[in-house]
């Protein structure tokens, strides 16, 4: 998706980098030290996801049921925060932003909803899945660091961690942007360690994105035709088209007669 330049109607500088707010018609994009769009709210529908990486992030749906809690690494413009706030009001969700001038422009410029069901954290990621105590059915992990995989996603440690957060058959989406083939190939074998080899990877078409789900139990329904029938369904509830993600889902991922499998390798 390609987003207007739009005229700039905020920019702040932080400890981390500068913040620029923009505006065309109705839409309000956020970026960071002017790269591509990070955050993009609706002014008319503030709980419509914009961005194709965070539509194909929620395609997590497909393999849990509704997550009763939910962890966000990564704060941004607060797009998920608002996403899940509105389709799932009953569950609770944590947010972790590292930049707390960027936690000030999302409840100033991207309507960041207040509400008891929602805790913000100014902290560095690892240290709070190291330090935090509770467990969640689902953490999705979008940190962003310039136009390449932050060094946070090549630590082992990391992932340890956030399967500790998980409870039972929780599943951590983490959105990896990277050209690099070597980081890519050591970020998967790094979630493919800790997670016993549960892994699907989806690549975003026409962007560098590809998420990764991992799984701390392997879901039951991997057919495509079970897939597709839950995608249904659950596309009309979240105002999703995950059956496209469906698709995509196989054509990313290895399948034996019309299921999708986890690779053996390494």
């Amino acid at each position: 998706m390609e987003f207007p330049a739009g005229q700039l109607i905020y920019s702040r500088s932080s400890a981390f980098h500068t913040i620029e707010v923009s505006q065309s018609d109705e839409l309000r994009m956020l970026r960071t030290d002017q790269n591509a769009v990070q955050s993009a709210l609706s002014l008319s529908r503030p709980q419509q996801l914009n961005l194709p990486y965070m539509h194909a992030m929620m395609a997590g749906l497909l393999f849990q049921p509704p997550p009763a809690s939910v962890l966000m690494l990564g704060l941004g413009g607060g797009d998920l925060v608002r996403y899940l706030h509105y389709y799932l009001p009953g569950s609770r969700l944590t947010a972790v932003e590292i930049d707390a001038d960027m936690v000030d422009v999302c409840r100033d410029y991207f309507s960041l909803p207040e509400s008891e069901k929602i805790d913000i954290h100014i902290d560095d990621a690892m240290h709070f899945v190291t330090h935090d105590k509770h467990s969640y059915d689902m953490i999705m992990a979008d940190i962003y660091h310039g136009t390449g995989a932050p060094v946070l996603l090549q630590e082992k440690a990391f992932f340890r961690h956030c399967y500790d957060r998980l409870d039972e058959n929780g599943v951590l989406i983490v959105n990896l942007l990277t050209n690099d083939a070597d980081t890519f190939r050591k970020i998967l074998w790094l979630m493919r360690q800790q997670f016993a080899r549960s892994t699907l990877c989806l690549t975003v078409p026409q962007h560098l994105n590809v998420i990764i789900f991992a799984f701390k139990q392997r879901p039951v329904q991997l057919s495509l035709g079970s897939l597709k029938e839950n995608a249904e369904e659950l596309g009309k509830r979240y105002e999703l088209d995950l059956f496209e993600w469906t698709q995509l889902l196989f054509s990313s991922n290895p399948t034996v007669d019309g299921k999708l499998v986890f690779e053996l390798g390494p």
